[in-house]
């Protein structure tokens, strides 16, 4: 999502329906590119990582999130519209 505050109220009931379905939400920002799948692997020798035999985002990375949601640059304003709690 591209916004600015103006748009705080119609993202204010988007956010939830977005949250349901996507798994990542970026507010004013840009994808890295990256994709959560088998053939996706960033690892490597030291020092690359510090964990070689493990990867930040292939498919076992899942597994790490607990929230299958990601947002990234959203205003807390829209993350309570998320989770009100």
């Amino acid at each position: 999502m591209v916004g600015a505050e103006a748009d705080l109220d119609l993202a204010r009931e988007l956010v939830p329906l977005l949250a349901a379905v996507a798994g990542r939400i970026i507010w004013n920002g840009v994808p890295t590119g990256v994709a959560v799948c088998d053939a996706m692997h960033h690892g490597g020798p030291w020092p690359a990582t510090s964990a070689p035999a493990t990867t930040s985002v292939g498919t076992a990375a899942v597994s790490r999130f607990l929230r299958p949601v990601a947002l990234q640059g959203v205003p807390d304003e829209l993350v309570r519209a998320i989770s009100p709690e």
